[in-house]
């Protein structure tokens, strides 16, 4: 019996110093501190590498998203240079605004890319699917960028040929313009014998002895003694003397010359025929 109380008491010692030692392992056991200071540096790096891949994620999926936005609106244009291959004003206009929108977007895929490889690189992460889908989305961003680029090229060609046809047209308007103008135009003079003459009008021929003679009109008559007129703005001439001869050939009917006793005024009552023979109007009045 004394021998089994010595056991017991002895197994009893044995057992609460066991006891007591793992309950103060940390305290007393450097290779139990040194695994656990290791297990919570390995959660602090697993946590900071999943909230990398989480962010990681989430910036793929934006890319991805904006990707999307890019094809429609690649498409947007497509439809429009395929509607009208002129291209109207308004049109060019709503590619330019679509393209500054891809360009926005492109650069905001590639500042994207940029803040994943940094957060793959801090958090020391090398997975070799992520960097292919990296390399993947560079791909679609590059391919996307040369279509942009052959949209601009289009487009500078369009704007090139606008410049050249604007300026054709400008060219055509002005002669058409000058025509009309040249068209609407006529030069009248009114005056005596005597200052016709003198002012290089009209020149006297014919008779006999100096008798006889007719007026007319100088083949060289000087031009510069005329007075210019808009023919769709004046429908009469003033006159003012007692006889009012035309030395000008004018249709019959396409005029009359008002007053009796004083020739007031010459009115055009047929513009168009009035000017269809000649362009000068010269009127002596004696």
């Amino acid at each position: 019996m004394k021998k089994m109380a010595v056991l017991f008491i002895m197994l009893f010692a044995i057992v609460s110093c066991s006891t007591e030692n793992t309950g103060n392992s940390s305290a007393g056991n450097p290779e139990f501190d040194r695994l656990v200071k290791e297990n919570e540096e390995l959660k602090r790096e697993l946590g900071g590498k999943d909230s990398a891949m989480n962010a990681s994620i989430r910036i793929l999926n934006e890319i991805e998203e904006n990707l999307s936005v890019i094809r429609q609106k690649e498409g947007v244009i497509n439809k429009s240079r395929n509607n009208d291959p002129e291209l109207a004003v308004d049109q060019k206009d709503r590619i330019i605004e679509e393209i500054q929108v891809i360009n926005s977007l492109m650069e905001d895929n590639r500042n994207k890319i940029a803040s994943l490889r940094g957060k793959l690189k801090k958090g020391d992460m090398k997975i070799g699917e992520l960097e292919k889908m990296i390399e993947n989305l560079l791909t679609k961003i590059d391919d996307q960028e040369q279509t942009i680029n052959s949209l601009r090229e289009e487009l500078a060609k369009y704007d090139i040929a606008m410049d050249e046809l604007t300026a054709t047209l400008n060219e055509t308007m002005a002669v058409v313009e000058e025509k009309e103008a040249e068209l609407k135009t006529a030069y009248y003079v009114i005056g005596s014998t005597k200052e016709l003459k003198e002012n290089g009008i009209l020149t006297k021929e014919g008779g006999f002895i100096g008798i006889g003679k007719i007026k007319k009109l100088r083949e060289d008559f000087n031009k510069d003694y005329f007075t210019q007129i808009d023919i769709s703005k004046t429908s009469e001439v003033i006159l003012g003397g007692k006889k009012a001869e035309l030395l000008t050939t004018h249709p019959v009917g396409s005029y009359k010359v008002v007053g009796e006793k004083t020739k007031e005024k010459l009115v055009i009552t047929d513009s168009k025929s009035f000017w269809s023979v000649s362009k000068y109007l010269v009127v002596v009045l004696d």
